[in-house]
């Protein structure tokens, strides 16, 4: 059966149309790398293609917040660093100038100034404009600046630690020459003469506690009051030499300080905790009774003084919303600060939810969530801020009286807390160092599983340029033999052919 001559021709038109699209496609093809240039033309693949884009997608958003939180975790860490390094310098600082060069106590106060002006700004460090120490709080730096701490807000009637340390200084009876610490002393005649060492404080909250006695030899010591308020020393009618009566004194901030008297019949050897037995018992409790308060004086103006510092700053770093001594002067009083109508500066200023770590998240996966919320009122943290505070408002007078003794035992005890602190921050450094672990076990993983749909998506939408080659020859050599057909197939006729 013999084809029209036009039917021929369309058929050969439809060819040639076809080996352009395709010889156009895979020029496409060859250009972009890519098997197709919308999801229509992948076909069954589209709906795989966009799975693999989808989770591409999610690991690039888990991968942004990683390291974003690895950023804040390296300047958490490099700040730990520095604090512990700063608590660190101040207490060797204070121990060598405490027992190898006294003259260094006059530096005290100056370089812990300089090195708290230094936490501070480690405690408000920033990254992208966000507090890293102030938990789920975005905005305020979470940490008093040095002047407002120490010195208050003047114009805003708020205390700062200095005054909250003279205010405790003085209700706690540090400098009451009459009641040491608030401690009276008072003898009655004899038969049977007693000296009486009774606590008129109001309640326990300030000055000198009485805790134990004990005595040896003939003398007796006895408690009264539930708790004690009153030791009753008896005996002074049969005394002898090297008979003693010990006395353990609570301090404000839980401490306790050991008075011993000693009795003795050499005049030269008074003084120091040693009284002299007199010619009868009313004499003898009377020695007593003087060797006792000029003790418990220098009790008051060394430990007691450097206790009543610690206290007072417990006082305002411990609690929140932080306490005060109300009418220091007359009968104090522990005051809990009122945050609506304060009278304290609030040295911390940053998050106080009870949210903890979690108050900082990071999501790094699907369902893990790793908190890392640490914040500046955090122990650790803290006491070395409290610390480096307390060497910046006690300043040593030089060696007069008992200012030195003072100054060492506040030395004793500032030290001791600066150790647990430092401990503390090592501990620090060690719970977000495994949560920096987890983050990049979590990282890697999520780099591996981007491979992997990379290579899944380019088999998919990659064409293969060798294979993408040899077909752009075989179409173009197709459509160069489909023209010269077609060109050849036009020029003839009947009159040509005869």
């Amino acid at each position: 059966m013999r084809v029209s001559t036009l039917a021929n021709n369309l058929h050969v038109r439809q060819q040639v149309t076809e080996l352009q699209a395709k010889l156009s496609k895979t020029q496409s093809q060859i250009a972009s790398g890519k098997k197709a240039e919308g999801f229509r033309d992948l076909r069954a693949d589209s709906l795989r293609v966009l799975t693999l884009r989808n989770e591409l997608q999610t690991m690039e958003t888990y991968k942004k917040s990683i390291a974003i939180a690895t950023t804040r975790l390296t300047v958490m860490q490099d700040s730990f660093s520095r604090i512990g390094e700063l608590g660190d310098k101040a207490k060797i600082n204070a121990v060598q100038a405490r027992y190898e060069n006294e003259p260094r106590l006059n530096t005290i106060k100056l370089t812990a100034e300089t090195q708290l002006a230094e936490l501070i700004n480690l405690a408000n460090s920033r990254v992208d404009g966000r507090p890293i120490f102030a938990g789920a709080n975005l905005d305020t730096n979470p940490v008093a600046d040095l002047d407002t701490l120490l010195n208050g807000d003047p114009l805003k009637g708020l205390k700062g630690l200095n005054e909250l340390i003279a205010d405790r200084r003085q209700a706690d009876g540090v400098d009451n020459v009459g009641q040491p610490g608030g401690l009276d002393i008072a003898t009655t005649a004899g038969p049977g003469a007693t000296a009486t060492l009774s606590d008129t404080s109001a309640g326990d909250d300030f000055g000198f506690t009485l805790e134990t006695a004990a005595a040896s030899g003939a003398l007796s010591a006895a408690a009264t009051g539930t708790p004690t308020d009153l030791f009753t020393v008896s005996g002074f009618d049969s005394i002898d030499e090297g008979d003693t009566v010990t006395f353990e004194l609570g301090l404000p901030d839980g401490t306790t300080a050991t008075l011993t008297l000693t009795a003795t019949r050499e005049a030269s050897e008074t003084g120091n905790g040693t009284f002299l037995i007199g010619p009868d018992e009313d004499a003898t409790a009377g020695n007593f009774a003087n060797e006792m308060r000029a003790e418990l004086e220098t009790l008051a103006a060394t430990a007691l003084r450097a206790a009543s510092a610690q206290a007072a700053a417990a006082m305002m770093f411990d609690n929140d919303p932080p306490l005060y001594v109300g009418d220091p002067g007359g009968t104090p009083t522990i005051e809990t600060d009122d945050p609506d109508s304060p009278t304290v500066v609030q040295w911390y200023r940053g998050d106080t939810s009870a949210t903890g770590r979690n108050a900082v998240q990071v999501k790094a996966d699907d369902g893990t969530y790793i908190g890392y919320g640490v914040r500046a009122n955090e122990a650790p943290i803290r006491d070395t801020i409290k610390s480096l505070a307390i060497f910046a408002s006690v300043e040593y007078q030089g060696d007069i009286g008992d200012e030195k003794q003072m100054y060492f035992s506040l030395i004793e005890r500032v030290s001791q807390t600066l150790s647990v602190a430092g401990s503390g921050i090592r501990d620090l450094q060690g719970e977000i160092g495994i949560k920096e672990e987890l983050i990049v076990s979590i990282e890697t993983r999520h780099e591996s599983v981007t491979a992997l749909t990379n290579n899944q998506l380019s088999d998919l939408e990659s064409v293969d340029m060798y294979e993408a080659a040899a077909r752009f020859s075989e179409y173009e050599t197709s459509l160069q033999a489909s023209y010269s057909i077609t060109a050849r197939v036009q020029n003839l006729s009947l009159v040509n052919f005869l």
